[in-house]
């Protein structure tokens, strides 16, 4: 995967196009690798091995996954993958081990990425045997945007009956919010720089985008004509790029800020927190309008607020001083220190096991699940699994879900 970052990047192009000086300012924050940054590289890394090792073998048909992660779990069972490719699967589950990942559910999930992308290439290829796929494509877009750059996951390209197509994929591997790729600026990106650069000999007409989240069951994809394409990178992109770059314009706050390095201390997502106390009246005197746009605040709202507090936090640690506000040590739980010793003493003491031990019971699922590794699990433990309707929540309309027809009754039997 690449390393590099560039200050305009496709992936926080969202955020620099709304709010042009945030770019300059985060280049100057060191970049901060967390649990889920981890576990995201870790998944693409998987990808791009596994397809890469499809491409050298010319497969013609995608893989079985039950069968990969069994050959990754077990040294006796190498003989599915093996090679190089198996050597590196395991070096990744070493990775993930050491991250405290299951790496079985990680290749259950990316598998399904990889067998749509590589099946829509082999569904390509049988129509144009020139069809081509990338996988983590590096792609250039100075033309648009100042020392512009990035990678796309895969592209795909083909020519059918004189139409050139490009598809572009972005693997997203979190499971925390769900990904429209409509209108998406990140997929625009790659799919300008695809044009621009590997499809370039294609003479693209049409432009798929396509996002996938395997963890959440979510495949967006969108289409777009390449003169749209080219008008909205000469229109909306360059423009707000060559301001971004020179960090002109104003701060404006909203959804995109949820990643910015610098909204701890951003006035402008001060301001757009304290908005909220504009609204007058009561909740249940704020008409169905009014509450509406709140709740599209709320999200941002609360990130940036824990985003504060953990800021806040971090500066007192590291020697600050905030007025009016000490650092001093928070509550702990007690913690046995010798789990033998407390058992002898309480049995010398006269208590039975039955006094001392918990009653026996079964082991978590995620646990049963790491011990028995994916297959197993599935063999085993999923006929005994039952999904319970889950509480009633409050989405967008975007939402995929089918709503919940006479709310007052289905609420009626959740007990809160």
């Amino acid at each position: 995967m690449p390393s590099r970052h560039a200050i305009l990047s496709p992936s926080s192009s969202k955020r620099w196009m709304a709010c042009p000086p945030s770019a300059l300012a985060e280049s100057k924050r060191p970049r901060e690798d967390t649990s889920y940054s981890a576990e995201g590289t870790l998944a693409h890394s998987t990808a791009e091995v596994l397809l890469r090792y499809l491409l050298a073998g010319n497969h013609m048909q995608t893989l079985d996954m039950e069968r990969v992660i069994a050959a990754v779990e077990s040294p006796r069972l190498g003989d599915y993958i093996t090679g190089e490719t198996l050597a590196m699967l395991r070096e990744l589950s070493l990775q993930a081990t050491q991250l405290g990942l299951d790496y079985s559910e990680m290749l259950d999930y990316v598998g399904s990425y990889v067998d749509l992308v590589y099946g829509n290439y082999l569904e390509a290829k049988a129509q144009d045997p020139d069809a081509q796929l990338l996988v983590e494509a590096e792609l250039n877009l100075a033309t648009y945007i100042p020392d512009g750059f990035g990678s796309s996951d895969a592209v795909l390209m083909y020519d059918i009956n004189g139409i050139g197509t490009l598809e572009v994929y972005d693997l997203k591997y979190g499971k925390g919010i769900k990904v429209d790729a409509q209108g998406n600026t990140q997929m625009l990106c790659y799919a300008l720089g695809a044009c621009l650069g590997p499809a370039d000999c294609y003479c693209v007409d049409q432009v798929r985008m396509t996002i996938v989240q395997p963890r959440l069951g979510w495949v967006s994809t969108s289409q777009i004509r390449y003169e749209y394409l080219i008008a909205w990178a000469q229109e909306v992109l360059h423009p707000a790029a060559l301001k971004a770059y020179k960090g002109e314009g104003h701060r404006h706050a909203g959804s995109h800020c949820q990643f910015c390095a610098v909204r701890p201390t951003c006035r402008a997502a001060a301001a757009f927190a304290q908005a909220t106390k504009a609204v007058n009246g009561l909740p249940d005197q704020l008409t169905p309008e009014e509450l509406s746009a709140l709740l599209d605040s709320l999200p941002g709202i609360k990130s940036w607020l824990s985003c504060v507090e953990d800021y806040a936090l971090g500066l007192a640690r590291s020697g600050g001083s905030i007025p009016g506000y000490k650092l001093v040590e928070g509550r702990s739980i007690s913690k046995v220190s010798d789990a033998a010793g407390l058992y002898k003493t309480l049995h010398n003491a006269g208590l039975s096991d039955s006094t001392i031990y918990k009653p026996q019971e079964l082991r978590g699922l995620t646990e049963l699940k790491s011990l028995l590794g994916s297959a197993k699990y599935k063999e085993l433990v999923a006929p005994w699994l039952i999904k319970p309707a889950g509480k009633p929540t409050l989405v967008k309309d975007s939402d995929p879900r089918p709503a919940i027809t006479d709310a007052a009754s289905e609420f009626s039997n959740i007990n809160l």
